[in-house]
């Protein structure tokens, strides 16, 4: 994926129903990088976040669940829409 490949409208909507959902896992909107990170990890998942020069892209796995790859314009936009797919794996799974 490339940064020419991203839709900054359709992120920013994205990041913006991720933001909602976090908040209702208790997750604060203005939540850094760093606390996001911690997220992950006391929801049992390993992440790697990288800057690709000109996106970053995260990349998240837990095992027993589907691993989680996002790509985004900043690294909180990433992280943030990355741990709201891996949370909501998580639900999935264990109600599925």
């Amino acid at each position: 994926m490339s940064s020419e490949s991203l839709n900054t409208a359709e992120e920013s909507r994205r990041v913006e129903e991720a933001t909602t959902f976090l908040l209702d896992q208790g997750v604060p909107a203005v939540t850094r990088e760093f606390r996001l990170r911690q997220e992950f990890f006391r929801h049992g998942w390993d992440v790697r976040v990288r800057d690709q020069s000109g996106y970053w892209a995260v990349y998240a796995t837990k095992p027993g669940y589907e691993s989680v790859e996002v790509a985004g314009s900043t690294e909180s936009n990433t992280l943030r829409l990355a741990l709201s797919a891996a949370l909501k794996a998580g639900e999935l799974a264990d109600h599925g």
